[in-house]
């Protein structure tokens, strides 16, 4: 039997809908699990490589990850876009490390969505890949509107134009 949001209601509710109700954070492990399954469609080699080996640890230990390890790892931009889906759920992620990874100007946009979720961040590198200047404009609004503050911060060697290097040294200061 689906639900209908628009008919009326019995004014019972089912030991279903008690149990979910009483779930607290449904939505946050709903979004915990397709993060999940798109990393093991990566895995399954449909979209290229994968963060599931070094991520799966990580979402394991939770709240308890604060330093992911992601560098050199050939994850151009599909592998980046899903660490991006997997960080909102590593609530105390203190340091990321993405360099050598290949990661493109798309990739890079689609990755630093998930960077605001990282209140807790202080240390990025995402250096030796190919960011780009829509990369770099994409990762400087998200470094401005997040709430984490970096210590350390590396972008060296990508393709950067200076207007570029300049957005983001405005957005950590």
């Amino acid at each position: 039997q689906e639900y209908d949001p628009l008919a009326p209601s019995s004014g019972e509710e089912s030991d279903d809908d008690l149990q979910h109700k009483n779930r607290p954070d449904t939505e946050v492990e709903d979004q915990r699990r397709i993060a999940i399954l798109r990393a093991y469609e990566h895995a399954s080699g449909k979209r290229g490589k994968s963060p599931v080996p070094v991520v799966s640890q990580a979402l394991l230990v939770g709240s308890a990850c604060v330093r992911l390890e992601c560098a050199n790892k050939a994850l151009g931009c599909n592998g980046i876009q899903t660490l991006g889906e997997f960080i909102q759920f590593l609530p105390n992620l203190k340091t990321l490390d993405i360099s050598g990874n290949l990661i493109l100007e798309r990739g890079m946009r689609h990755f630093a969505p998930g960077l605001r979720l990282c209140n807790n961040l202080t240390s990025l590198d995402c250096s030796q890949n190919r960011i780009g200047s829509e990369g770099a404009v994409a990762l400087s609004e998200t470094i401005e509107v997040g709430t984490f503050k970096l210590r350390s911060f590396s972008a060296a060697h990508n393709r950067l134009q200076d207007s570029a290097v300049a957005c983001l040294v405005d957005s950590l200061h």
